[in-house]
């Protein structure tokens, strides 16, 4: 079940991170803590596949960024990359931490 929902199941590095850390606190068989530190591999793949899709979207809008209707045009493209950082940066921070 660890192995299904880890290679199949993440919606995101930053969730699973949170995941792997709650399970640290629960004492558990040898096996399956050795089986959640061999997770860690697979949550720094799931980031690199979400590098990538923040790279896509940063290079096919970077012309032109999304914003609200209702935000001036510097600022909303300012706002649009600060977005782009903080999903970037979120996860590696837990994963340093």
């Amino acid at each position: 079940m660890i192995n299904s929902t880890f290679k199949e199941n993440l919606n995101s590095s930053t969730g699973a991170f949170d995941l792997l850390d709650k399970f640290k606190s629960i004492e558990t068989r040898p096996k399956i803590k050795e089986c959640l530190q061999d997770k860690y591999q697979d949550v720094l793949l799931r980031y690199a596949n979400e590098l990538e899709e923040m790279q896509e979207i940063f290079e096919s809008n970077q012309k032109d960024p999304l914003r609200p209707k209702n935000m001036p045009e510097n600022s909303g493209k300012i706002a649009w990359a600060r977005s782009i950082v903080t999903r970037i940066k979120t996860p590696i921070d837990k994963f340093k931490t």
